[in-house]
């Protein structure tokens, strides 16, 4: 195989720009072409070719699939906060500056049918991890309590909540879990909790394709729309089509971030997205679509140990090495 891979690679740099794929790659796209020579190894299955098949369907999301009850499925996933945040500290000598801080991960689940927020965490850092997404999956199973705001202004829409427990008065938990293939979703130790802790299927997709989690995108689209765009320093991506642009004209170097009170902003907008009218729901909210479904008879998922299975979840597990003289 290293022979004739030499000669692969020998030819895509003959052949292919350097700036395109596989020529970019470092590898020269070694794991696709070794999968190519398994697959065809394996053979294709038969084909009756007088077998027309009308009116072919590609099922892109699980409820092209399965018939998918309002309590069944719930999505995680992260998305980056475009805003460019300011705090403010000090230097050695005492002088007060700006630090820039441009990367914040919202992380959420929602019971995707419902429309409805079950579970959220902030990420300060370029990435989130494991833990991070512990945090959100172990606050699914808890029982939301609405938070001490810090700022005197900020209120709780009336009726809002997280989860199911402000609605039905009870932790519930979806049968079936989404999420793509992130490092911090597939960490050994976090399948495993997911499949003992949040039980059910545990279904992964592919990476970078918000359409396989495309309720959950269009909830994360919805509140970056009519919420995150009014923060200090928030601004609108660059596109196919336009530059990266501002979207307010607050300077963040005025309006410091202090953490506390932008979770608490980020608690308030999701406890109320929980009670606002949606147009799949024909103008209801999804704490009343949710009722009405629990009191029609519809099946919810649920245990007793819901908050011992959290703080299951919750568990870091760390390794130390003691090193001393056998001598003492």
């Amino acid at each position: 195989f290293e022979n004739f891979f030499k000669k692969i690679k020998r030819l895509i740099r003959k052949l292919v720009p350097g700036d395109r794929y596989p020529a970019n790659d470092t590898t020269c796209a070694r794991r696709s072409i070794v999968e190519f020579i398994k697959d065809s190894r394996r053979g294709t299955p038969f084909v009756d070719e007088d077998f027309e098949v009308e009116d072919a369907v590609s099922a892109g999301q699980l409820q092209a699939v399965f018939a998918l009850q309002y309590g069944d499925w719930v999505q995680y996933d992260g998305h980056k906060l475009d805003v460019s945040f300011s705090v403010e500290g000090h230097d050695a000598d005492g002088n007060p500056f700006m630090q820039k801080i441009d990367c914040v991960w919202l992380i959420a689940g929602c019971f995707a049918l419902l429309r409805m927020c079950c579970s959220w965490t902030l990420a300060f850092a370029k990435n989130y991890n494991g833990t991070d997404f512990n945090t959100v999956c172990a606050n699914t199973l808890r029982k939301w309590e609405p938070k001490d705001l810090v700022c005197p202004r900020m209120r709780y829409v009336p009726g809002s909540g997280i989860g199911t427990a402000p609605a039905l008065g009870f932790v519930s938990s979806g049968a079936i879990t989404s999420l793509d293939n992130a490092m911090a979703h597939r960490l050994g130790v976090n399948r495993q909790r997911m499949i003992s802790e949040l039980r059910g299927v545990i279904h992964f997709g592919a990476s970078g394709v918000p359409e396989t989690r495309g309720l959950l995108e269009a909830w994360n689209k919805r509140k970056e729309e009519t919420a995150i765009r009014l923060l200090p320093g928030a601004f609108r991506p660059r596109g196919e089509e336009a530059e990266k642009s501002l979207t307010n004209g607050s300077d963040p170097d005025h309006y410091p971030l202090q953490r506390d009170a932008l979770e608490d902003l980020m608690d308030v907008l999701a406890a109320a997205s929980n009670v606002e009218g949606h147009g799949s729901h024909q103008g209801r909210d999804p704490y009343e679509v949710l009722r009405n479904y629990a009191a029609s008879g519809g099946w919810l998922f649920a245990t007793r140990n819901n908050e011992e299975r959290a703080v299951a979840m919750s568990i870091m597990s760390t390794r130390a090495r003691i090193k001393g003289d056998k001598g003492r």
